[in-house]
């Protein structure tokens, strides 16, 4: 008979995975390029230091208080939220 598991698109699943690979990119690139624009635009390295430290301490704060979060406000709602902030701090930037 008709299976619908076999039937069924992949594509959404392939659509998850090339938005994760470049979201992944794009973080990796933002942690070396801000440093290295505030470096070469300033010529400071104590700033571009800071940069860096900036850039690194929310992946330490969500990696250490994610798990709690999405413990206590489900993990749809602490999903939307990271969204709402990655979206709100690429516009700062």
């Amino acid at each position: 008979m008709n299976d619908p598991a076999r039937t069924r698109s992949k594509a959404p699943l392939y659509g998850l995975l090339a938005a994760t690979i470049v979201g992944l990119f794009g973080r990796q690139l933002s942690v070396v390029a801000l440093p290295w624009f505030v470096l070469s635009t300033t010529g400071s390295a104590s700033k571009a230091g800071l940069v860096g430290f900036a850039v690194f301490l929310p992946g330490l704060i969500v990696g250490v208080l994610g798990g709690v979060l999405v413990d206590r406000f489900g993990y749809k709602f602490v999903s939307a939220g990271a969204d709402v902030v990655c979206a709100a701090a690429t516009v700062l930037i």
